[in-house]
């Protein structure tokens, strides 16, 4: 009687202890599964230009920000609006429909004669009082779905009103997801810097203050000097006799 071997034809599943074949252990053997998660339709329609937009926004670009808000049926996004005048601008378009969006802003590091501008992006989910409730609880799992294209974003937000959305707080968040060389200023409005609070002229103020030169940051200010801190002397270091065990 012929056994179904390793050479056998037909494209039959080699037994297991037939020829050393992995029977239903095979890959590929057995049937599909079928994720049902991957079929889901709970998502949510992005805008087709969405990608291009924030690629021209974290490129440097004159384009600073972008915001989308939902169809009528609350399963579509599109784009409805984007400019160049920086937070302000931003804020000025959130009215009482839901929106996602995303802004940069500049990171400025001015010490002494140094200055230096790193770009820093927001990325924001408005959520007003005023919204259906249904539409607000369902905004959340959409947020996967647009991060995943707008990418590299320094910041997360949340808000329910644009007055959230203030210098001071938005200077405090990115200060604490900055890592130990911190900006001195942050520029959210186009030729505008606000100064971050609490590291003034390139030094912490606890900084300033123990070098007796404390004040507040000024990008026009002249350079400081610190003054020299004394010398402490080492301790002397104790001698240590060997003695050989007998």
């Amino acid at each position: 009687m012929a056994g179904v071997g390793p050479g056998a034809q037909g494209g039959g599943i080699i037994g297991a202890g037939a020829g050393g074949g992995l029977g239903l252990n095979a890959p590929g053997a057995g049937p599909k599964v079928r994720h049902f998660a991957a079929a889901s339709t709970k998502g949510v329609q992005l805008p087709p230009d969405l990608e291009a937009v924030w690629e021209d926004i974290i490129s440097g670009k004159d384009m600073n920000w972008v915001m989308m808000q939902y169809d009528d049926a609350g399963k579509a996004l599109s784009v409805t609006a984007t400019g160049e005048g920086g937070l302000s601008e931003f804020k000025a378009h959130l009215d009482e429909s839901l929106a996602w969006g995303g802004f940069r802003c500049t990171a400025v590091d001015d010490r002494q004669n140094t200055t230096s501008r790193r770009p820093k992006f927001v990325f924001v989910q408005y959520m007003p009082s005023t919204a259906p409730a249904m539409r607000r609880a369902k905004m959340g799992s959409h947020k996967g779905t647009l991060k995943a294209v707008m990418h590299s974003a320094h910041l997360d937000m949340m808000v329910e009103t644009p007055d959230e959305l203030t210098e001071t707080d938005l200077v405090a968040r990115l200060q604490a997801a900055t890592g130990a060389h911190k900006p001195n200023g942050y520029e959210f409005d186009p030729g505008v810097t606000t100064s971050a609070e609490g590291f003034l002229n390139g030094m912490s103020a606890e900084m300033e203050t123990a070098l007796g030169q404390p004040g507040a940051w000024n990008e026009n200010a002249p350079p400081r000097t610190p003054r020299e801190l004394p010398l402490v002397p080492p301790e002397p270091r104790l001698k240590l006799k060997h003695i050989r065990g007998t």
